[in-house]
């Protein structure tokens, strides 16, 4: 919160030991299994999904891949990652969650 007359203060934050701020949604989200080999099933506990994005990060930043999510249960194929550890960035509906994954 900032006030005028160069006073200010944190009011609230939310971290967790990862840095990563937990689900504050309504809905919950599922990765498995985690670990994973050469895929994974992503399930998001919510029956209306108008527009869906799953982004994969390596945790330099790098954008590994980007997909569409129709629906709440989909698989992804991971058989060309190597091993290590992903973030995953779920979009739904116009709220973002994070996640992590490694990959055997």
């Amino acid at each position: 919160m900032f006030n005028n007359h160069g006073l200010s203060a944190i009011t609230s934050m939310k971290v967790s030991s990862n840095g990563l701020e937990e689900n504050s949604l309504n809905w919950d989200v599922e990765i498995i299994p985690n670990p994973a080999k050469d895929e994974f099933l992503l399930l998001i506990a919510t029956e209306n999904i108008e527009y869906g994005l799953l982004t994969i990060y390596k945790p330099d930043g790098q954008k590994m891949n980007e997909i569409k999510i129709f629906n709440p249960q989909t698989k992804i194929n991971l058989r060309s990652f190597t091993s290590g550890i992903y973030l995953l960035q779920i979009q739904i509906n116009g709220n973002s969650y994070t996640k992590r994954l490694i990959k055997n």
